[in-house]
C-alpha cells in the first residue's frame, strides 16, 4: 500500500524501504512524491495524522523504534524527523523500550562487532530523542568511534554502548 497510508504498518513498510534504499520510490512512488514536494515532514504529519485518528501511541512509537533500528543506512539524514517523531509519540503517552535499544542483534564475539555497531547510528539518533524526555545516563561510558576502539582491552557490550553514545553526540 503507497501514501496516503491507513495505519502504522503500510507507513512504517514504506519508511522502511526508504531508510534502507535510495530505490524506495520503485515501490512506492506516491510516498517518494510527497516526500519531493514536502521535504521530510511529510513522516511527522503523518503520524500526527495518525493520532490525530486515535491510532495508538505505543505501537506507532515500537514500530518507529523497530523501522529506525532496521533501516539504519540513511537514518542519519533523517535524523531531525525521528527526533520530532519520536517526541511527538512520547507526548502522546508511549514509552520506548530502551533495553531494545542496547539489545544485541549479534552473537557477541568481535568478528561480528562491526555488523553490531552498523546500527549505532540509528541507536544514537533515537537515544538522543528519547533523552529529552526521559534522562538516560551514560556518563560511566566513553564516546568513541567504533573504528577506534580497541577491542583487546575491553569489553564487548560496553564497546558497543561507546559507539552507540558516540553516534549519539553525532545527531
Amino acid at each position: 500500500m503507497d501514501y496516503p497510508f491507513s495505519n502504522w504498518t503500510a507507513f512504517y513498510a514504506a519508511m522502511s524501504e526508504s531508510l534502507q534504499s535510495e530505490f524506495y520510490a520503485e515501490k512506492y512512488p506516491n510516498y517518494a512524491n510527497a516526500i519531493a514536494e514536502l521535504g521530510s515532514d511529510v513522516d511527522y504529519n503523518i503520524v500526527n495524522g495518525f493520532l490525530e485518528k486515535g491510532l495508538d501511541a505505543q505501537e506507532g512509537l515500537d514500530g518507529l523504534i523497530n523501522t529506525v533500528i532496521d533501516g539504519s543506512r540513511y537514518a542519519k539524514e533523517a535524523c531531525t524527523s525521528i527526533h520530532k517523531m519520536v517526541l511527538l509519540l512520547m507526548e502522546h503517552n508511549a514509552l520506548p523500550d530502551i533495553d531494545k535499544l542496547f539489545r544485541l542483534r549479534y552473537e557477541p564475539v568481535w568478528s561480528n562487532f562491526e555488523d553490531e555497531v552498523q546500527f549505532s547510528v540509528s541507536r544514537g539518533i533515537l537515544l538522543k530523542a528519547i533523552d529529552q524526555k526521559i534522562p538516560i545516563d551514560l556518563s560511566s561510558i566513553n564516546s568513541m568511534y567504533w573504528e577506534d576502539i580497541e577491542h583487546e582491552s575491553i569489553d564487548y557490550h560496553t564497546a558497543v554502548k561507546m559507539s552507540i553514545k558516540y553516534e549519539k553526540e553525532q545527531c
